[in-house]
């Protein structure tokens, strides 16, 4: 585990219209089977309890991704009073399971697929207990995408999940790949 968390990291990041949402979701997260181990240092040491911002307006958990059976990545969670939820898997745990290419594009890893699937699955679980503004998919997006900002850019290797009343309430299509939540 050393140096994995160093480099980049790929990200499933959430808005909320505010702090209460993003909490419940929060909880909803630390229940979900697939997450496990949740610690609030790297090194492990120091199990996570509850509250959330007890100390600062950021709360980061660390704990482990199960992918497949036995097949298991690092991740970091991270929750801003903002409203604000992001699952960061650090890009140096991919090569310790896949052939690695950079950049991290679908073209390029095929496997990234399942990837996408596992934080699909995360985010309609989180939408279905409590429903979010929007959410994304990609490198390093943590805190790059909102509502106000997610028809404006071109984002070719990021991969929206916008609720059905996102998009009945624009006139345009995001420019960049997306998925609408189906529940």
């Amino acid at each position: 585990m050393e140096g994995i968390w160093t480099g980049s990291d790929y990200e499933l990041t959430i808005e909320f219209a505010h702090k209460k949402q993003m909490e419940k979701a929060f909880a909803r997260l630390m229940r979900e089977p697939a997450l496990t181990n949740f610690w609030v240092d790297q090194q492990r040491t120091v199990p996570f309890r509850a509250p959330l911002f007890e100390e600062s307006p950021m709360t980061i958990v660390f704990g482990a991704l199960e992918m497949w059976p036995d097949i298991f990545f690092p991740c970091r969670i991270s929750a801003l009073a903002l409203g604000n939820l992001t699952i960061s898997i650090p890009q140096n745990a991919f090569a310790q399971h896949f052939a690695y290419t950079y950049p991290l594009t679908l073209e390029n890893n095929p496997w990234l697929a399942k990837i996408n699937d596992c934080f699909i699955r995360l985010a309609t679980g989180i939408y279905k207990a409590v429903p979010f503004l929007s959410a994304a998919i990609g490198e390093e997006i943590a805190g790059d995408i909102t509502v106000s900002n997610l028809f404006e850019k071109d984002l070719p290797n990021v991969l929206m999940i916008v609720p059905e009343s996102l998009l009945q309430s624009v006139s345009t299509k995001p420019r960049h790949k997306w998925v609408q939540l189906l529940l």
